[in-house]
């Protein structure tokens, strides 16, 4: 019924396999783009957000990730493309703690 529309979800992968989590990812990337429907989600999962990166650019879709973190009583964001988090994640880096970082 959804179609060109957004969809957000909150913590899709509780209680997920992380095998389970990758098909599940696939699964909803595959329907969104084919309902032209863009997928946000919230997540504190690191595996979620490899998991739905990957989905997304397995079905050529675009994918990005917003960081965000409360820093002396402000919210900032940091938009992460996918290809910066493929080489962030080359370096073992955490983009759950990016703030850490920079």
């Amino acid at each position: 019924v959804l179609r060109k529309t957004i969809l957000m979800l909150e913590e899709p992968e509780c209680y997920l396999h992380p095998e389970a989590l990758r098909r599940y990812a696939r699964a909803l990337c595959g329907w969104a783009k084919r309902q032209e429907i863009q997928l946000m989600h919230t997540t504190h999962s690191r595996e979620c957000v490899t998991a739905f990166v990957a989905a997304a650019e397995a079905v050529q879709s675009k994918a990005a990730v917003l960081h965000l973190a409360l820093q002396a009583g402000k919210l900032e964001s940091r938009l992460i493309e996918s290809a910066d988090l493929r080489a962030l994640e080359s370096a073992d880096t955490d983009v759950r703690f990016l703030d850490q970082y920079v």
